[in-house]
């Protein structure tokens, strides 16, 4: 039976208004989970082709059919030109609810039958493969199936440098910054990081603003997740003032279907940055802002809103708002249920912080019921090794803590700490964190395990 402790969550949260945790030992509570956004982005576009990103917007240019005249030109420069965007079920602007996920899977299924297609035209090698093979793993990374996604853009990549050989170029660009942001999402910094570096330089030798933005965006996630707040929120806000004063030869409509999608999700960036420092008041300004942008472009419920619900709630929480923030979150976990399913990623990360809401405000056992669905649901979707299963596993310790279950509590902080330590290494600040909360059971019950 799934655990869904939604109905109940604004009353328990009116019932301890002060948001004490009583906890008499001050064991660090675990941050919320704020939700980063990276962008994908079609690079070299045509006058027939569609940009998208992931918020839930599209600007479509080209034929509404999948299938239209796909095999009639043999030109690589025309390569994408009459397939339907990858993220249309993500991005149609009436897309909501239930269907979200099996449009994505139909647009899924008519991406293979093209490649399959396309492999029997020109074989293996042909540079015509290489953006659907790209768009493809944008689908399998957008379903979590990380996996698959990996070699889809690992053989565009190779087919890329191939075929226009060493130096720079656009499409090369493209796929090293799907790799670096796989790489981000699985938790494998290090790596994400020299291949948000390098598609960042690709793209300013290219000199391709619109390309560069990107970049800075998906540059700046990694510097969030290794602790490099500052450096982050410098790149977010180069690539928002780059987005503010794009101004290509496109229609309004374009620009607002294309640009400002791409400031809605730099925003949402600058906000977690913000909160990692501390700027409660300007973090809730960038994610508001990035709510009205999202809710003017997509009618309904959609993930990409729930997203930013869920960081507004993240903020309410640190400055002291529980009935605001449980509120919120409630309103996230509802649209990640109703758009996603109930075992995806995202709809983990929300339980996650209503756990740590909860924990904080004294509900023990409510918290713990979130947390283990939602440690449930994230082995089941990113693995038994990715730092989010390290947060949940120190956020039950805290609560088992509090509930005097120092045994427990041991034992989770222990796995928090393994967990950590492989993702960030020995002197990232979660480290120090789960060591600290190692170091309160060892004060309360006296004496130092092995």
């Amino acid at each position: 039976m799934r655990v869904v402790v939604l109905l109940t969550l604004v009353a328990l949260a009116r019932g301890n208004g002060s948001g004490s945790s009583n906890n008499p030992n001050n064991t660090p509570s675990d941050k919320p989970s704020f939700t980063f956004v990276p962008l994908f982005q079609n690079t070299n576009l045509k006058p027939n082709q569609s940009l998208s990103d992931e918020n839930g917007t599209t600007s479509s240019r080209g034929s509404n059919s999948p299938l239209s005249n796909m095999d009639q030109s043999s030109s690589a420069d025309k390569h994408n030109d009459n397939l339907q965007d990858p993220f249309l079920a993500m991005t149609h602007r009436n897309a909501s609810g239930q269907t979200f996920l099996s449009k994505l899977a139909q647009v899924k299924a008519v991406y293979e039958d093209t490649l399959n297609l396309k492999r029997l035209k020109f074989g293996n090698s042909h540079k015509e493969l290489a953006p659907i093979l790209n768009s493809l793993g944008d689908i399998n990374c957008d379903m979590g199936r990380h996996d698959d996604a990996m070699r889809c853009y690992s053989e565009a990549l190779d087919i890329r440098q191939k075929s226009y050989g060493p130096g720079d170029h656009a499409e090369i660009a493209c796929s090293i910054s799907s790799i670096g942001v796989l790489c981000w999402l699985q938790g494998n910094y290090d790596e994400a990081l020299k291949q948000a570096k390098a598609a960042l330089a690709m793209r300013e030798n290219l000199d391709n603003e619109q390309d560069v933005a990107v970049s800075l965006t998906n540059l700046g996630l990694v510097y969030n997740a290794i602790g490099q707040h500052e450096e982050a929120l410098k790149v977010h806000e180069r690539s928002l003032e780059i987005q503010r004063n794009f101004e290509p030869d496109l229609t309004d409509e374009e620009l607002t279907n294309i640009v400002e999608p791409d400031i809605s999700q730099t925003l949402q960036n600058m906000g977690t940055s913000l909160v990692a420092l501390s700027r409660w008041d300007e973090a809730i300004e960038a994610f508001e802002e990035a709510l009205r942008i999202r809710e003017t472009l997509i009618n309904g419920e959609h993930p990409s809103i729930a997203s930013l619900y869920l960081s507004l709630g993240g903020v309410y929480g640190k400055k002291g708002d529980k009935v605001k923030e449980m509120e919120t979150y409630g309103k996230a976990l509802k649209m990640f249920q109703s758009t996603m399913g109930y075992d995806h990623s995202s709809v983990a990360a929300a339980m996650a912080n209503i756990g740590n809401a909860l924990g904080q405000a004294g509900h023990y056992e409510e918290a713990m019921k979130n947390f283990k669905e939602a440690l449930r649901i994230k082995l089941l979707t990113v693995g038994d090794e990715h730092p989010s299963i390290g947060d949940i596993y120190n956020s039950i310790g805290n609560v088992q803590l509090s509930m005097g279950q120092y045994d427990d509590a041991y034992d989770a902080y222990r796995e928090a700490l393994r967990i950590r330590t492989a993702a960030f290494g020995d002197s990232h600040p979660s480290v120090y964190a789960t060591l600290g909360n190692l170091g309160c059971i060892m004060g309360q019950k006296g004496d130092v395990h092995a």
